[in-house]
């Protein structure tokens, strides 16, 4: 359901970006960057982690060495995935 937060607005940020943009305001990269810092971080990692690091003591998996974090890094890869499938 994150991957769904950005779709309502993405036809109005593309017309400000383009404004913008022309205006000379910022450049394509700067956008990007920002874009991607400020959503990567807060709906992208954030929820993962909070998951991971709650449920899986929780839950009783593996203690061992790096499947924690295993775990993790699937979480956040597969909502990267599907965050792009929008």
């Amino acid at each position: 359901l994150l991957a769904l937060t950005s779709l309502p607005l993405w036809r109005e940020d593309q017309q400000l970006f383009i404004a913008e943009r022309a205006s000379g305001i910022y450049g394509t990269s700067a956008y990007v960057l920002a874009s991607m810092i400020f959503d990567v971080a807060p709906y992208r990692l954030l929820p993962p982690i909070a998951f991971a690091f709650i449920s899986y003591p929780l839950i009783g998996l593996n203690d061992a060495n790096g499947h924690q974090t295993f775990f993790f890094l699937v979480l956040v890869a597969c909502n990267l995935a599907l965050s792009g499938l929008c």
